[in-house]
């Protein structure tokens, strides 16, 4: 019924192929599954082409076989016989010629050539893959494909620290670090969803306003240090007190850390940090502050965490230079990414990072060093985030200098020695730099060479690459402030 309305409802059914009749039609007709023509009808006679009376009236009726009338019966199932092969093809060497004019009935080879028969395409070859006493990859390799599911061989934080040293207590250690920094990075991460930003209502132990990822953070390093069996002295700079760790889980460790570093910007979205330095007892009997009130030169590891666009841990080894390691998300684990990191010779992009609104309160000699940065045809470039480890950070891997000197209104500075200043001067000298205080009490004094009295005790700092550094000494001779 659905065939017969329609086709009693078309004003032109079908055009006529050329004045042929039907026995002339099936001549050219594709073949059908156990036919050789179409039906023919004598109601059905196709006139010339292009004619006024090219279209079959609305009188004439179509064979019954290809399209029923609105009297016959649909069949269930069509018979085989009305339903052409897909198996035929236009191959054929004639076409009507009223079809195509031309000279000849032949098909023209420019508008059907013959397709030519299919190349059989090779299947791609597989990657090799490495037999598995290949050597161990290189932080270079690794880093392309590190995060490919057909990986096998991941140069992790804790396989680094076995091979360099082969101490498992210290392997341990930096393990318990990593897991504080993924804890914490994971607390940045989600602080507007869990509403930890904003203050906690308190003061820490040089004064500054607690935001509440400052006391969560320092929560989760506490417990990951103490629990991990290897550290004897705990300094935070949340803590008024050093953490003296229970006899029964100490180790041989003594660390200094800022659980949180840059912490004014967390709420706006802003690159935080952490930062520690790592030293190891030389007293025997029960653990006391002294056993970390020393120099920055027994420093045995120092590093810090960088919780921006990627989470990235700097480790700096004593006499094994600096390493950077990256946190693989999909696998949870830190993998070392960049070996023996180094200042870009010569001292780098020349790029100054300091706090200029202090400049008013600054020494003779800092606010000289800094006008001539800003002179000449090519001037220094000024960069300031206002978190250390962001500043260090880009400082380390561009080149120019870091400073946050000492002024009228801090005298002794600004930034702590022990979790600030340090750490970050051990990793400048590894990597290639300086690190000085400027002037400070009443000399010129290298940072590593400060001997702190008290766990908050603060410094000036003055740290970058060589060239830029000397110009500050430099300038300090100059003006004749020693």
């Amino acid at each position: 019924f659905f065939f017969a309305t329609m086709y009693s409802t078309m004003p032109a059914p079908l055009p006529s192929f050329g004045g042929m009749s039907s026995a002339g039609f099936s001549s050219y007709a594709p073949s059908y599954r156990g036919a050789t023509s179409y039906p023919a009808t004598s109601s059905f006679s196709p006139r010339s082409a292009y004619s006024s009376s090219a279209y079959p009236s609305s009188t004439s009726t179509m064979p019954s076989s290809l399209y029923p009338s609105s009297t016959s019966t649909m069949p269930f199932a069509a018979p085989a016989a009305n339903f052409p092969s897909f198996s035929s093809s236009f191959s054929s060497t004639t076409f009507p010629s009223t079809i195509y004019p031309s000279s000849t009935t032949t098909f023209p080879s420019t508008l059907a050539p013959a397709p030519a028969p299919a190349e059989p395409v090779a299947a791609p070859a597989k990657p090799a893959v490495p037999a598995p006493s290949s050597p161990v990859a290189s932080p270079v390799a690794m880093s392309a494909t590190s995060d490919s599911v057909n990986c096998y061989d991941y140069p992790t934080l804790s396989r680094y620290i076995m091979s360099e040293s082969s101490d498992k207590e210290l392997t341990v250690l930096l393990g318990a670090i990593g897991l504080a920094c993924k804890a914490t990075a994971r607390a940045c991460a989600k602080a507007g969803i869990a509403n930890l930003f904003g203050l906690a209502g308190d003061q820490n132990s040089t004064g500054d306003d607690q935001k509440k990822l400052d006391v969560l953070s320092d929560e989760i390093f506490v417990s990951a240090l103490t629990h991990s069996g290897t550290c004897a002295v705990l300094v935070s700079e949340e803590r008024e007190e050093p953490i003296l760790v229970d006899p029964s889980k100490a180790g041989r460790f003594c660390v200094a850390f800022d659980p949180l570093d840059g912490s004014s910007n967390i709420d706006c979205n802003v690159s935080t940090g952490t930062i520690f330095g790592v030293y190891e007892r030389n007293t025997t009997g029960p653990a006391s502050v002294s056993d970390i009130l020393r120099t920055g030169n027994d420093i045995q590891v120092a590093g810090y965490c960088m919780y921006g666009a990627a989470t990235e841990l700097v480790l700096a080894f004593k006499n094994r230079g600096v390493h950077r390691f990256t946190l693989d998300p999909s696998l949870g684990e830190f993998i070392h990414t960049d070996a023996n990191v180094k200042f870009p010779e010569g001292g780098g992009k020349k790029i100054y990072s300091c706090n200029e609104g202090n400049s008013a309160n600054w020494d003779k000699a800092i606010k000289a060093v800094v006008a001539s940065f800003k002179e000449g045809t090519k001037p220094y470039a000024a960069r300031y985030v206002g978190s250390m480890v962001s500043d260090v950070h880009r400082t380390l891997l561009y080149g120019g200098i870091y400073l946050y000197p000492a002024d009228n209104k801090s005298p002794l500075g600004k930034l702590r020695v022990l979790y600030e200043g340090f750490p970050m001067a051990f990793i400048i000298e590894q990597a290639g730099g300086s690190a000085s205080c400027g002037l400070f009490k009443g000399k010129l004094q290298r940072l590593l060479d400060i001997v702190p009295t008290s766990i908050h005790e603060k410094c000036p700092v003055i740290i970058g690459c060589n060239r830029d550094v000397d110009l500050v000494l430099a300038e300090y001779k100059a003006q004749g402030l020693l």
